[in-house]
């Protein structure tokens, strides 16, 4: 028995199933929380820095050149403000920004469109303001935008609290804290699509998709499937991945994850959908949504949804068995993963806040070393 219990604790970690390699030459940026391809435009990735510039970079490394400069206009010296989200429009000529912006002491999440020159800049002059939003505090803003394969910008927002969400913004559908929304973008307006799961229920925000949600750090959709995953940051114990459907309620801050949050609310607050999967404190305290792996380069993961950890730098997978999500650590990094990044060709790659490491790397599967 003692023999068998020393084996286990003496056993070595589970070996990593993938790498990360540098990518565009190993460059490092400043606090760089996203990065992206522009539709039609394989020979660069525009690199987002949290103080309000995006830098343009040849995809085989090469000097980057400034895309977009919005530092005179970007609040981002506060908690989880700054530039957080940037989308290319499906033809590529328009590009929407999220960012944070102190106008008279006052905090604001801005959704904006801008047109893109042929040459691959933004002209931060021409703006189209499509969502405005007043933000409470500087935490939990989010700030993630994308579209889908149905042509629509989806916003993610936070719950705007310090902790706790005592206004339960989260469960309020007439507020837009707390939600991932659903406009569509024509010209320069956000409208309501009439097929919205709120627009006919008295007091709701039409653009909500779906809501009870803390602060959801990231979502993204399977180029395959078109499904919608995103990682929610939890506050005192959990951190979840969900599977984000029409009119879905995930509970927060009822719960955090499966467990009950706000004991007051618990009993009360029913259709709560589950997360995919969950993990406590002990392993990652801070979750940082990925995508489901469609990449050329590790074919035993197409399928599986990657997701990672920012406090802790470990990555995992999970599948779908049966009736059963799967998860597995695929690596346990030292990197800072503000966000992972999908190629136009479908290789994903993780991007590190850290100013002293390279920025974008690309996930590889490990190669052994006897082969």
């Amino acid at each position: 028995m003692i023999a068998a219990l020393l084996a286990v604790l003496l056993a070595a970690p589970a070996p990593a199933e993938i790498r990360l390699a540098p990518a565009l030459g190993g460059r490092s940026f400043t606090d760089a929380v996203f990065a992206l391809q522009r539709p039609g435009e394989p020979s660069h990735w525009y690199v987002v820095e949290r103080a309000g510039r995006i830098q343009r970079v040849p995809t085989a490394g090469g000097e980057p050149t400034v895309a977009a400069d919005l530092t005179d206009r970007v609040a981002a010296r506060w908690g989880y403000a700054g530039l957080l989200g940037v989308a290319f429009h499906p033809d590529g000529q328009r590009v929407v920004l999220s960012f944070t912006e102190r106008v008279k002491g006052v905090l604001w999440s801005r959704i904006e469109q801008f047109p893109v020159r042929a040459d691959g800049t933004v002209d931060t002059a021409a703006p189209t303001r499509l969502l405005s939003l007043e933000q409470p505090s500087a935490q939990h803003n989010n700030g993630h935008v994308a579209f889908g394969p149905d042509g629509m910008l989806y916003v993610g927002f936070g719950d705007g609290q310090l902790g706790g969400d005592p206004p339960n913004n989260a469960q309020n559908r007439g507020s837009l804290f707390g939600k991932i929304l659903r406009v569509d973008v024509r010209g320069d307006r956000a409208l309501v699509p009439a097929d919205n799961p709120f627009v006919e229920v008295e007091g709701a925000r039409g653009e909500v998709w779906a809501y009870g949600l803390r602060n959801p750090w990231r979502f993204s959709f399977d180029r395959a499937t078109g499904d919608l995953w995103a990682g929610d940051v939890g506050q005192a114990t959990r951190e979840e991945v969900d599977l984000i459907v029409r009119g879905g309620n995930y509970g927060w801050p009822a719960r955090e994850g499966t467990e009950c949050f706000r004991r007051s609310l618990c009993h009360k607050v029913k259709d709560v959908l589950p997360p995919i999967t969950e993990y406590d404190h002990s392993v990652g305290y801070s979750i940082t949504g990925g995508y489901v792996y469609r990449g050329p380069d590790a074919p035993a993961l197409v399928g599986q949804y990657l997701f990672g950890d920012f406090g802790s730098g470990r990555i995992w997978a999970v599948r779908r068995e049966g009736e059963r999500w799967i998860r597995r650590q695929l690596l346990d990094t030292r990197a800072q993963i503000a966000s992972f990044a999908e190629g136009l060709d479908g290789a994903l790659y993780v991007v590190s806040y850290r100013r002293d490491k390279p920025t974008l790397l690309r996930v590889l599967p490990v190669v052994d070393a006897a082969h």
